[in-house]
């Protein structure tokens, strides 16, 4: 029998039973003769039931040849509509193009699970795109290696020198963990074979169990090197803690003639004669001692920028004398971090008429010698960051900037936001323009605001470079604890200000 609705055939001998004695159903005996009648229409309903569930399984089956048919043809249409992607269609070059941008500089795990490799292991199309494009392969890196044996990193790192083709390459030297002296050999060697083409380099060299560079280790290999880094311009060493720098790694800086940026732990006092100072426009020192930085600079002539990070307090001791004022006329931003040390024994020694931009980050400033280093500059930019802030002091620093541009003072948790700064920054009405760094142009400022917001909101109105008197422009409040918040933002901005409040920090 088939469904007159939409043609399915099911079974016409599964029907339902007649029901031989209806009345039944509710209430009464039934008779002998009616029990077998009931008897027999049971037994039929039971012959029914298992021709319906014969006929259910054969559906069922039926159902999932179906839907296996279904998956098959799904994937066979999806496989086909990827045929027909536009990406299929792009050329080489631009698939390539978009492949370089998956390279990552920091990227610091196993080689082969670095992004762009992946993208080689994809199809061929795009593996072809990848080896084809070497701007993909010119940073070159050897990092962490624990599952990848040493024999595979050395393949990796070959094939990777050979597609970059001939661009400047930059290096990236950490090291396989415990590596053999064999493969740190092959490794070394492979990065020397293109040191023609080495445009910066970041090493992080002479891995021991007790950081003292081995006979057999990167230092050595690299101070036995003959050849030359004929473009190499930014050299960094990270290795804070390895005891000493051998002197015949000077080879690596007469051989670099184009070298401008170098960064170096000064912690041990290398033989600072081996360097190429006079040559180089940037300097970062990780580790150092006030005499190093002192003997540094004075021999630096193009130096531009300088950073000094974990600068010690008690730098000149041992008999060492503090040294005579060291004038460094080509110096143009400074950056100096000593982790709540005095910073002010460094800076005083200093003389730096041509300095734009200084950041004095995490440390006690001495007031009397940060304002004579200050008398003898022309700043545009002060960011004084985790500083601890006095505002007499602050004042009389200001008082010394007139040409500053952009102000940052983000003092300690204790340092406090006074009335008598935030007034002291209000412009006079009338005197155009203010007498205290009037062409400061934005300002952050963190801490404790213990003035009222009346003040607060006085002193920027009357510096507001659209409406006030001053060409401040843009402005973040960073009020700690239980700081009020700035009041007022959506009206000075209305007034054309650029303020920027963050909410209030209640712990550390």
């Amino acid at each position: 029998m088939s469904c007159t609705n939409c043609g399915f055939s099911v079974l016409s001998s599964a029907a339902i039973p007649a029901a031989p004695h209806p009345e039944l159903l509710i209430s009464g005996v039934p008779s002998e003769s009616q029990t077998a009648e009931i008897e027999a229409a049971i037994a039929l309903a039971g012959q029914n039931i298992t021709a319906v569930d014969a006929e259910m399984e054969g559906l069922q089956k039926a159902l999932e040849d179906h839907s296996a048919r279904r998956r098959e043809l799904e994937e066979f249409s999806l496989k086909h509509q990827a045929a027909l992607s536009a990406i299929r269609k792009l050329p080489a070059e631009v698939l390539g193009e978009i492949f370089s941008w998956c390279r990552d500089a920091d990227y610091d795990g196993e080689l082969r699970f670095d992004p762009k490799w992946i993208v080689t292991r994809v199809c061929r199309t795009w593996r072809a795109a990848a080896v084809s494009t070497p701007r993909m392969w010119d940073e070159i890196q050897v990092g962490s290696a624990l599952y990848t044996s040493e024999a595979c990193l050395v393949l990796l790192l070959s094939q990777q020198i050979q597609w970059s083709g001939q661009l400047p390459l930059s290096v990236k030297w950490s090291g396989p963990y415990n590596p053999s002296p064999a493969v740190t050999h092959s490794l070394v060697d492979l990065f020397l074979s293109v040191a023609h083409r080495w445009r910066s380099a970041n090493l992080w060299l002479g891995r021991s169990e007790y950081w003292i560079p081995a006979a057999d280790s990167e230092y050595h290999i690299l101070a036995e090197f003959t050849g030359s880094f004929p473009i190499l311009q930014k050299l960094e060493f990270c290795d804070t803690l390895v005891t000493e720098i051998p002197a015949s790694l000077s080879t690596i800086f007469r051989a670099s003639p184009l070298l401008q940026h170098l960064k170096l732990p000064l912690c041990y006092r290398p033989a600072l004669h081996h360097f190429p100072w006079t040559q180089l426009k940037t300097c970062h020192f990780p580790a150092c001692t006030a005499p190093d930085i002192a003997e540094v600079l004075r021999l630096t002539s193009n130096i531009v920028n300088v950073s000094i990070e974990g600068y010690h307090r008690d730098a000149w001791h041992h008999g060492d004398e503090r040294p005579a004022s060291v004038t460094i006329p080509t110096l143009q931003t400074l950056t100096v971090s000593t982790y709540g040390l005095e910073s002010g024994t460094l800076l005083g020694a200093l003389v730096t008429p041509a300095l734009q931009r200084l950041t004095v980050e995490k440390c006690t400033l001495n007031h009397h010698q940060i304002l004579d280093f200050l008398s003898h500059c022309v700043l545009t930019h002060l960011k004084l960051d985790d500083v601890d802030l006095a505002t007499d002091g602050l004042l009389a620093m200001l008082v010394l900037l007139p040409h500053l541009i952009d102000l940052v003072l983000h003092g300690t948790v204790d340092t406090h936001i006074s009335p008598s700064f935030v007034k002291a920054l209000t412009c006079v009405p009338g005197r155009r323009p203010p007498s205290l760094v009037p062409h400061l142009a934005s300002l952050s400022l963190a801490g404790l605001f213990r003035c009222p917001n009346r003040v607060i909101l006085d002193m920027l109105r009357s510096r507001n470079a659209a409406t006030g008197s001053g060409a401040l422009r843009k402005v973040i409040f960073v009020p700690l604890y239980v700081s009020p918040v700035i009041p007022a933002v959506d009206e000075l901005r209305a007034e054309g200000l650029d303020v920027t409040c963050v909410q209030p920090e209640k712990t550390l």
